[in-house]
């Protein structure tokens, strides 16, 4: 791993200042890569919300960005799949089943470009289609090829305390091959995009901003 290949993009508008991400980290999957943390106590397990930029380097096979595993059937990830689908999984459950999944329909083969995602988890949210977002350049994907709900107050495993929480790979499988930019994980929190970017007035680009809240 190593840091390369920058996210260099302008202003976000007249009301935002230039924010210029430096650098990024550089994932080569045969390297068998990987960032792996185990948190203290996090402050919330129905409410939570991960910003990243990322730009792939492979297609055609399962990719894990972002995971969390533990003993039993705790384990949670956001991949891209074999088909190139950007797939969130979570399941907390004795019988190893799904509790929470989005599978869009969308797929993402762009080597050439930087994506910026949102996953926002709130399962406390009376609508049940909105306790899983996702936003891809501050648009909330809404077409899915598979959608599964969490119920009510759900605790998701994604990016909790006791676990294994990994960047880059699945553990240790699915490894991603490619960069990711300006990574932040808000606990406690169900964000949108503007938190995180804002589209340039002029010519209607999506750019990162640098997140200022807790």
């Amino acid at each position: 791993m190593g840091f390369y290949d920058a996210i260099r993009l302008g202003a976000s508008g007249a009301a935002d200042s230039a924010f210029t991400v430096d650098r990024s980290l550089r994932f080569n999957d045969g390297d068998s890569a990987k960032l792996n943390r185990t948190f203290g106590t996090n402050s919330s397990n129905t409410t939570k919300t991960l910003s990243f930029w990322i730009k792939r380097s492979n297609i055609g096979s399962y990719q894990t960005m972002f995971g969390t595993t533990s003993s039993g059937y705790i384990e949670s990830r956001l991949q891209f799949t074999n088909t190139d689908q950007l797939q969130f999984v979570d399941r907390d459950a004795n019988d190893g089943l799904g509790d929470a999944e989005k599978l869009t329909n969308r797929k993402f083969r762009d080597l050439t470009s930087w994506y910026h995602i949102v996953l926002a988890l709130n399962s406390t949210d009376g609508t049940a289609d909105d306790r899983v977002k996702i936003y891809v350049n501050g648009v909330r994907e809404t077409s899915f090829s598979s959608s599964t709900n969490p119920p009510s107050s759900y605790s998701f495993s994604f990016y909790r305390s006791s676990a294994g929480n990994f960047i880059g790979a699945n553990d240790s499988s699915d490894f991603f091959d490619g960069y990711l930019a300006e990574i932040n994980f808000i606990d406690g929190q169900a964000y949108d995009p503007s938190y995180f970017g804002a589209t340039d007035v002029i010519t209607g680009q999506w750019n990162p901003k640098k997140y200022t809240g807790s």
